[in-house]
C-alpha cells in the first residue's frame, strides 16, 4: 500500500510531465538602439532618438509643479488646504493604486498602501485617491459630462469620483491637483501599422480625457500617464499584447 506522501509524489510527477517551460524573448521599445523600428516604422525611443526628456519640456513641468499648493474646497490656496493626488483608469490601474480596488484601507503592495507608510510622503497636506474603476476602460472618461461614452447609458467617471471618492472624504475636484492616467482600451482587435489600429483610437481616448481632465479638476497642473503592464499571460482578450 503506498503511502500518502508517496502517493501525491508521484501525481505532482506526473502533472509536471504535462508543463512546458516558456521562454518570452523581446526588447523593450526604450531599449531600442537608435536603428531599430517598431514595426519597421517607429524609433522605440521616447523622445526622437534618446530616452531623456527634452529640456523645454521637463522645464515646463518643473514650472507647473511649483504651481501645486494646498488650496481648500473652493479652491483657493490656504495653508490648512489640500493637495489630492488621483488615479484615473481601469481595473489594471485600481488593482495597482489600491487593493482592494476602491476600498480603503488599502493593502500591501499597493501604491496607497505604501506611500501610507512611508515617512517621506507627505501626511499633512497631500491627500492620495483612488478614482480607478473595474471595466472603465479609456472610452469611459473621455467625457466631462453626461453619460460616457455618449448614448451609452454608463454614468459618468467623473460625477462617480466626486460623489463617492471624494466628497465623502470631505475633498472638492478643485482640489485635484495631480492626475495618474493609466489606460487602454478593451478588446482590441487592429494593431499597429493598420490605420485603424486600436493603438490610434487609445490616442484620441487619451486626448478626450484630458480635456475632461481639464474640465473637472481646474487645478490639476500634472497629469502622469503609465502604460499597462506586459499582459502576454493574459487568458482573455481585454487587453492582450501587442496592444497592451
Amino acid at each position: 500500500m503506498l503511502c500518502k506522501f508517496c502517493l501525491f509524489s508521484m501525481l505532482l510527477v506526473s502533472s509536471l510531465a504535462f508543463c512546458q517551460e516558456t521562454v518570452f524573448q523581446a526588447t523593450p521599445l526604450t531599449d531600442y538602439s537608435s536603428t531599430q523600428l517598431y514595426k519597421g516604422l517607429w524609433p522605440g525611443f521616447l523622445y526622437e532618438g534618446s530616452n531623456s526628456v527634452p529640456a523645454a519640456h521637463d522645464s515646463d513641468g518643473q514650472a507647473l509643479a511649483s504651481q501645486i499648493q494646498p488650496r481648500d474646497i473652493n479652491g483657493k490656496v490656504s495653508p490648512t488646504g489640500k493637495i489630492v493626488l488621483l488615479s484615473i483608469g481601469m481595473s489594471n490601474a485600481t488593482d495597482e493604486w489600491c487593493s482592494p480596488p476602491a476600498t480603503e484601507p488599502c493593502t500591501s503592495p499597493s501604491f496607497m498602501s505604501r506611500a501610507a507608510r512611508d515617512p517621506q510622503v507627505n501626511h499633512v497636506s497631500l491627500v492620495i485617491k483612488d478614482g480607478a474603476y473595474q471595466s472603465m476602460d479609456a472610452k469611459h472618461w473621455v467625457c466631462a459630462t453626461g453619460n460616457c461614452p455618449p448614448g451609452s447609458g454608463v454614468p459618468n467617471n467623473y460625477d462617480r469620483v466626486k460623489n463617492t471618492v471624494l466628497a465623502p472624504a470631505g475633498l472638492s475636484e478643485k482640489q485635484v491637483q495631480a492626475v495618474w492616467l493609466k489606460e487602454a482600451d478593451m478588446l482590441p482587435k487592429n494593431s499597429l501599422p493598420a490605420q485603424n489600429s486600436d493603438a490610434y483610437i487609445l490616442e484620441r481616448y487619451l486626448g478626450a480625457t484630458l480635456r475632461a481632465i481639464r474640465k473637472r479638476y481646474p487645478n490639476c497642473k500634472l497629469v502622469f500617464r503609465s502604460s499597462r503592464i506586459y499582459a502576454g499571460y493574459a487568458t482573455t482578450p481585454e487587453s492582450p499584447e501587442p496592444y497592451a
